[in-house]
């Protein structure tokens, strides 16, 4: 499934796959950098474009600006070498802090949290074809509150979706302690 694939479903754990998991343009850029021919190098890059162009690259280059120049900054400082920069430059500086902080950085917060359950709560590769009842498991541990604070309790009240399709979250929500007994008999993990 392609939107489980981009969100890093089946990728081996490690540092790339938690910095794909809340960012989809960096996991295209990964998967670009690991592509193997040039034909595939320019098929991720038009699909990113396709996918993402206007609206995404200029969040998440937003991002990387606003964590670059505080970064800048921050080196710039314990090296007691603060950079001099224009006033042009501290002006847009101005708009993108306050769009990072308003707009960008809980989108980004709100990304990583969905992606990292849902990644985790989706089945890749030992799913029996047609098997609906393999797909998704029931992800809703204690320790996994802060995350499902962000995503609506989607890791608990996801699952509800493969089996009533319509539903939207919150009337999932709504169904849960019904819905997670019935699947619970049905042998939903």
């Amino acid at each position: 499934d392609m939107e489980e694939r981009a969100i890093t479903n089946g990728e081996p754990w490690g540092f790339a796959r938690l910095l794909m998991v809340g960012d989809n343009v960096m996991s295209a850029f990964i998967r670009l950098l690991r592509a193997k021919t040039w034909a595939h190098k320019w098929s991720i890059g038009k699909r990113v474009l396709k996918v993402y162009a206007p609206l995404a690259l200029l969040h998440w280059g937003g991002w990387y600006v606003f964590l670059g120049f505080h970064a800048a900054n921050g080196i710039a400082h314990l090296l007691g070498s603060p950079i001099e920069w224009s006033a042009t430059t501290l002006s847009v500086m101005q708009v993108i802090d306050f769009a990072a902080v308003v707009i960008i950085g809980p989108n980004v917060l709100r990304t990583f949290c969905l992606h990292f359950i849902s990644s985790n709560m989706h089945y890749y590769g030992d799913v029996e074809p047609g098997n609906v009842l393999q797909q998704c498991q029931v992800l809703n541990p204690w320790w996994l509150w802060p995350l499902q604070a962000f995503c609506f309790n989607f890791g608990s009240s996801h699952g509800i979706h493969h089996f009533v399709v319509k539903e939207p979250f919150y009337i999932r929500q709504m169904t849960v302690p019904v819905a997670h007994k019935v699947m619970r008999e049905m042998g939903v993990r």
